[in-house]
């Protein structure tokens, strides 16, 4: 297909978006309105029309997927070779090519690593333990009283169990380009004593030292230290600015501040800048997406705005019910989503007694589904909470029918592929102290918590590595089982550099894979078949790399040096992870999960006033946001949706049918009550 077909195919609306010369443009995408189409034509309009260079082109996603959707999109069109050069990725992506040519003006060392979530924890919590064992130390020099210990140990478990909120508010603050100085006031949110608050933001201070020591960063890091660059150093904004001449940004709803800020230090007043999304569908604010970006933009860059409202998914039944619920929301750019298809399938609304009954409704429902003809995977079971799969799942089970929960672990995310990750983290730098505690801690040498805090001392007082001091500790002194399992292992690390270094990253693998003999860590899984798939998963890891360099994107931006390249790469798909789909089962997910996806038949469970919308929220824009997660729940569907509620869930009495579901004009409903069994 060449370019001019690809524009023939097009509607007017999206022919318009990609002729537009306007040097700001907002397309609000509705959902299923062939967004993607769009943006693909409009980049190669850049690239023939505009006469722009691959390089002058930059492409911002939220997904590895997305991204690698709309490359092959534009390579189908333009041929690959025209495309090289051009960025076509996820934020962090961008962020960490820049931040490996200018590690040093972003007060990095060239071989900064990513911490990935579990890391993150990890890193948390020994420095909540340290600060614990250091208050232990000056009692016992003191007093040496066991009640004032125990007090001390029982306090701090309460801090342990706050690390998941320490993260979240961090990642909020970096998000939102708030000033870390105030982080104490945030913490008092949580109904903790003042002395707490204040411990807390002192643990982030401890963690951003601690990071910025050992030369590591996280994801919120990766953006934050490139503005960081910008802001500082005048002349590489200004070369950005020359080279880039058209940035397209897509999801743009779920940008962030600090993602806001990034996109204008990387687009000039003489740049195109085309952002793509849909206010209307606006539903992480929970983790830092600012919707005033796109509700502001077309004022603020006194941009030309393109509706696309002509939807190719669902019927107008369910297009019309998505209008009637979404309108209630003030807070909007506004527009009505429409289609050619009539629809002949009104939506079917069903009152349960109890959520039991709801999940055998369900799985009838789907059973006849799948009797009838059609696939499970063309089925969707979808849910405002986490908790409410469990009863689906049962009479799932039940009745035999194939489903998935979706949201399980990816390949990236596993135990096993995360300890082996750990192990060729060590071997690329002898300092990264959590990969190396990783490691240390799972082949059960008896290394543990406390030693690897008194490593980390010494590390910093001595201003060595930690490798080094594990080496000082394993050869000095009296012998014991530790330190003989770190001579053992120290000699595996180095023979492993000796093969990078002659062999390469492929025979390294191999060789890590037989010599530390990571099965025997896991002999506490009773069941071998699991054994035997952690095994191959490693396997399959090391296979990754015999091709890898040829394929990385990563690899050119790190010369010679593929172990730091596929370290990279990984933790970048630990960046919003995907799973590959498995053919033929029902999909069981949260709403939010299936944003993005498109099904024949879709279940809504739940739909129960006061667990959607919570009970809980009270702040008109928590609404409507619960508001636009109903509207992208209802628009996930093709042919056919059922919305269902329960008198009774989780035990107690209900309050009965959402205000969501009554917002539905009657015409559209089909309206079903069951009755209740009586034995």
């Amino acid at each position: 297909m060449n370019i001019q077909e690809a524009y023939n195919r097009l509607n007017k609306k999206q022919k318009n978006i990609v002729k537009s010369n306007s040097l700001r443009l907002l397309v609000l995408a509705g959902a299923g309105t062939g967004k993607t189409s769009s943006i693909v034509v409009r980049i190669t309009k850049h690239l023939s029309n505009d006469g722009f260079l691959p390089e002058n082109i930059v492409a911002l996603t939220f997904s590895n997927k997305a991204a690698r959707e709309l490359k092959e999109r534009v390579e189908l069109i333009v041929g690959k070779s025209k495309c090289e050069g051009m960025f076509i990725g996820t934020f962090h992506a961008f962020c960490v090519r820049v931040l490996k040519n200018f590690y040093e003006e972003a007060l990095l060392t060239e071989n900064f690593q990513i911490l990935d979530s579990d890391d993150q924890k990890s890193l948390i919590k020994t420095i909540i333990k340290a600060r614990e064992l250091k208050i232990i130390d000056e009692i016992k020099r003191k007093t040496h009283k066991k009640e004032d210990i125990d007090s001390i140990k029982s306090e701090f478990k309460t801090h342990l169990g706050m690390t998941k909120n320490i993260i979240a508010v961090l990642s909020e603050f970096k998000n939102n380009e708030l000033p870390l100085t105030h982080l104490a006031n945030r913490f008092l949110d949580f109904n903790v004593p003042a002395e707490y608050a204040l411990l807390y933001a002192a643990i982030i201070n401890d963690y951003e030292n601690k990071k910025n020591a050992v030369g590591v960063v996280d994801f919120d890091d990766l953006i934050v230290k490139t503005n960081f660059i910008f802001s500082e150093h005048e002349w590489i904004k200004k070369e950005f600015g020359k080279r880039i001449k058209a940035v397209l940004v897509d999801e743009y709803q779920d940008t962030s501040k600090v993602q806001s800020t990034l996109i204008s230090n990387i687009c000039s007043q003489e740049s195109f800048l085309t952002v793509i999304g849909d206010d209307d569908q606006s539903i992480y604010g929970w983790r830092g997406a600012y919707i005033d970006n796109i509700l502001g933009f077309g004022e603020r860059e006194n941009a030309q705005v393109i509706k696309l409202e002509q939807n190719y998914r669902s019927s107008q039944i369910i297009l019309s019910a998505a209008n009637s619920i979404i309108k209630n929301n003030k807070h909007r750019l506004g527009k009505s989503l429409w289609t050619d298809n009539i629809g002949i399938e009104k939506i079917t609304t069903i009152t349960c007694y109890n959520n039991f009954e709801e999940g055998d409704y369900v799985a009838a429902k789907v059973k006849k589904l799948i009797e009838d003809g059609s696939s499970p995977s063309s089925i969707a079971i979808l849910y405002r909470k986490n908790f409410m799969s469990s009863t689906i799942e049962g009479a799932f089970h039940k009745s035999q029918i194939p489903y998935k929960v979706y949201g399980g672990l990816s390949f990236w995310q596993r135990t096993e592929i995360k300890d082996f990750m750990a192990l060729l983290k060590w071997v690329r730098n002898p300092d990264q102290s959590l990969s190396i505690k990783r490691y240390l801690t799972l082949i059960k040498i008896g290394y543990g918590e406390l030693k690897h805090i008194a490593i980390n001392r010494l590390s910093e007082e001595n201003n060595t590595t930690y490798e080094t001091e594990l080496i000082n500790f394993a050869f000095n002194g009296k012998s014991n089982r530790t330190k003989e399992g770190l001579k053992a292992i120290i000699s595996m690390i180095n023979n492993a550099r000796t093969i990078y270094r002659e062999e390469g990253l492929h025979k390294l693998t191999i060789y890590l894979s037989d010599a530390c003999n990571i099965a025997d860590s896991y002999k506490k899984i009773k069941d071998p078949e699991k054994i035997i798939e952690m095994m191959q998963n490693i396997a399959a890891l090391s296979d990754m790399t015999e091709h890898f360099i040829s394929e990385s994107d990563v690899s050119s931006q790190v010369a010679n040096d593929d172990l730091t390249a596929f370290l990279i790469s990984a933790d970048l798909q630990l960046d919003g992870v995907e799973e590959k789909e498995e053919k033929n089962l029902v999909s069981i997910m949260t709403i939010h999960a299936a944003k993005g996806l498109e099904f024949s038949y879709v279940f809504l469970i739940g739909v129960d006033e006061g667990h959607f919308p919570s009970e809980r929220i009270f702040d008109i824009t928590e609404m409507e946001e619960e508001r636009r997660i109903a509207y992208v729940a209802v628009t996930r569907a093709k042919e056919k949706l059922w919305i269902s509620c329960a008198n009774n869930r989780l035990g107690k009495p209900t309050q009965g049918e959402s205000q969501f579901t009554k917002e539905i004009p009657q015409e559209l409903i089909n309206k079903e009550r069951l009755v209740r069994k009586l034995f």
